[in-house]
């Protein structure tokens, strides 16, 4: 029997200057008429329905009603023109499959309202009268997000010629799903801001170029361009102190809004770790992870080879407004949000230092029977015990919580062997970001509603902070085998964790240390660079350098596999190319969220 969805759509006109809108579109008919803002409140994302036959209804209220509307589907535009009253029927070939749709404006030209807002998505089901959200998904749905902190491209292309000769042989440079996108911060967008035309970020009259302008910096990455160096290089005066210049600094985000926007979809200031922006008293923002177990009953972790009180994992698990709360982050994690799976470094034992976790929770965790507590021991080889931990967890229907490493888990160490390129393990007290990968998997494919993973290669980021070349490769590479460990347990036999019905996303919450490679002496396979130790490492041959400290404002690439990734326009990413910058598929990172949000059927509120 065919099924009749009804999709309703709640738009109500409003003016610029109206709040509570997650993000606004800037685009043309193509005719030379401004078309109205369209923002969306709890509802930025593509929607999807199931079903042969599904019915698309917009309701529009106010003075002016003579908006007109495109409804797209995987299939191209369904109707240029409302059937009647707003009203659209579309036919689904496939009596199985899903749709997306995508509501948008044209035709504007003399309409007085400005702009628009989108307040509710959903799809009923006329034969049982059950209420669908808006990415109606049958089934459990899996999502492993992988994070390569401080991973610029010129990381990605220097372990491909590590170990390939070439740049771009990583197994997640394979997906079929890879875009450029941008990171700014709030931060970042005042620096530009302020110093084109005095002025501050809004959130209700949002101008994407000045959080990352592509016409200075470029429609992709480029280097080597004087006027693009120049944009990512030059410092900006401070717009809280404009007259001090000591306080002028390089525009670009830290890893704490970075993540917040990844898990939160909202742009927040530096340091703020899922908070608003401004820090107000109620100002936690609610995490893809915190509404997959609330809405779904679904498991949630996260993997790093950094301390889980680090910026990264912490901003999907825990609030505050400063990354560094250390160890009040930690303590939320451990004892009030408790995800099912933290595995991550800072081991005070072996770091010898408790300030990433307080000693009074470190000493309550050696007697606790609330997790599947597993740690770093002498002589205890740490992917074993991992991988046993995990098991045993499921046994004991307990999270599992390992906590190994120094401050980071030692990295492989690449040797430099032209032609041959090869990797000495630190130590093996650690599992590899692999192996920890595999026992989070373990643990979350136990639960039957499906789950949200994120897996961070943390310590990229900490090497490229020291102009460390030798332990980014190793680094990388770690994170490498991490995406190939991921992608092997999706496609193992034995489960019902498939392709079909999980996603894999890997990128970077920002670029690090602006690496660049002479293009007259390439490294090949094997090859490291000679690396010189004088007040930091340097680079005496000139085949590699390090042009800044710390982060830049360049995009990063995201790369995608597995259900909802179609290639061309039919995927989940498709709705937030072009919707910063006309005629560019650049998305941002907040559409991360979104596009998560979407696939799990999760609503935002």
């Amino acid at each position: 029997m065919s099924r009749k969805l009804v999709f309703i759509i709640l738009c109500a006109m409003a003016f610029v200057g109206m709040t509570g809108c997650s993000w606004s579109l800037f685009e043309s008919d193509g005719a030379g008429c401004a078309l109205p803002e369209i923002s969306f409140a709890g509802a930025d994302h593509p929607f999807i329905c199931m079903g042969e036959e599904t019915t698309i209804r917009v309701e529009v209220t106010g003075t002016d009603v003579s908006l007109q509307y495109l409804v797209s589907a995987e299939s191209g535009v369904i109707s240029a023109v409302p059937d009647k009253e707003n009203e659209w029927t579309y036919t689904n070939d496939s009596a199985e499959g899903e749709t997306r749709f995508h509501v948008f404006v044209e035709n504007t030209c003399g309409i007085s309202a400005e702009s628009f807002v989108v307040t509710n998505v959903a799809c009923t089901d006329s034969d049982s009268d059950s209420e669908f959200p808006g990415a109606a998904y049958e089934g459990p749905r899996h999502v492993i997000l992988l994070i390569g902190d401080g991973m610029g491209i010129n990381s990605e292309i220097a372990l491909s010629r590590y170990l390939h000769g070439e740049d771009r042989a990583l197994r997640f440079h394979g997906f079929p799903y890879v875009n450029y996108m941008t990171t700014w911060d709030i931060n970042t967008y005042n620096l530009f801001s302020y110093n084109v035309d005095g002025s501050l970020y809004d959130p209700d009259h949002v101008n994407p170029v000045m959080g990352y302008n592509p016409a200075l910096g470029g429609a992709e990455v480029i280097r080597g361009v004087e006027s693009i160096d120049d944009y990512f290089l030059t410092v900006q005066l401070n717009w809280p102190d404009p007259d001090n210049t000591a306080s002028a600094r390089l525009p670009a985000t830290d890893s704490a809004a970075a993540a917040t926007a990844m898990a939160t979809g909202t742009k927040t200031d530096r340091y703020n770790l899922s908070w608003a922006p401004g820090d107000p008293p109620e100002g936690r923002l609610k995490t893809v992870a915190e509404y997959a177990r609330e809405q779904e009953d679904m498991g949630i972790g996260v993997v790093s080879t950094v301390p889980f009180s680090h910026a990264t994992p912490a901003a999907f698990v825990a609030h505050n407004t400063s990354r560094y709360d250390l160890t009040g982050i930690a303590h939320e994690i451990l004892f009030s949000s408790v995800p099912d799976v933290v595995i991550t470094g800072g081991n005070p034992i072996f770091y010898d230092n408790f300030k990433y976790v307080r000693e009074e929770d470190w000493a309550a965790l050696q007697t606790t029977d609330a997790w599947q507590f597993v740690q770093r021991q002498v002589g205890v080889n740490g992917g074993d015990a991992i991988l046993a931990g995990a098991a045993a967890a499921v046994a004991a229907g307990k999270p599992l919580l390992g906590i190994f490493g120094l401050e980071s888990f030692e990295h492989p160490v690449p040797q430099d062997t032209p032609g041959n390129p090869s990797f000495v393990p630190a130590t093996n007290e650690n599992p590899t970001l692999a192996q920890a990968t595999e026992a989070a998997l373990t643990v979350l494919s136990s639960h039957e509603n499906g789950f949200f993973l994120m897996v961070e290669g943390g310590a990229i980021d900490l090497a490229n902070h020291q102009h460390d070349y030798s332990r980014m490769v190793g680094c990388m590479w770690d994170f490498d085998l991490a995406v190939a460990a991921a992608v092997d347990w999706v496609n193992q036999d034995g489960d019902d964790v498939t392709m079909d019905n999980t996603l894999i996303i890997v990128t970077a919450d920002h670029a690090n240390g602006y690496i660049t490679f002479d293009p007259n002496n390439p490294l090949g396979a094997g090859d490291l660079p000679q690396m010189v130790m004088d007040s930091g490492w340097k680079y005496p041959d000139g085949d590699v350098a390090y042009n800044v400290s710390g982060h830049t404002n360049e995009m990063v690439h995201i790369y995608a596999a597995g259900a909802g990734i179609y290639g061309g326009a039919q995927n989940l990413f498709a709705p937030y190319e072009g919707v910063q910058y006309a005629e560019l598929p650049i998305i941002d990172n907040t559409h991360i969220f979104y596009a998560t949000m979407n696939f799990l059927g999760l609503q935002p509120e």
